[in-house]
């Protein structure tokens, strides 16, 4: 994401503090004499936004998003880029957030 923002560990504006709390893969898309034909891996975190200059800013929310693959294929294979492309709509749903406001 391209922002003016900087990353610092040294006395910071913002801070995020998260934890992952789902990895879950469920069966979607059932078909006639079939188990499914599209599972769906969800993930979410729980994140801590505190902003020590404007301290009413400060939340704390549960963040989710899926990416569906072919029951065919084996979640070990195609996890990594599933968890990639879950990853970079998590981090955009947590930036929104926090600073649509800036």
């Amino acid at each position: 994401r391209e922002s003016r923002l900087q990353l610092t560990d040294t006395d910071p504006d913002v801070e995020f503090t998260g934890a992952v709390t789902e990895y879950r893969v469920t069966s979607e898309a059932p078909q006639p004499g079939e188990l499914t034909a599209i599972n769906r891996l969800t993930i979410a975190v729980q994140v801590t936004f505190t902003n020590h200059k404007h301290e009413d800013q400060n939340w704390s929310r549960r963040f989710s998003y899926f990416a569906d693959f072919d029951a065919t294929e084996n979640l070990v294979n195609v996890q990594d880029a599933l968890i990639e492309t879950i990853l970079e709509e998590l981090v955009e749903q947590v930036f929104n957030q926090a600073f649509t406001n800036w």
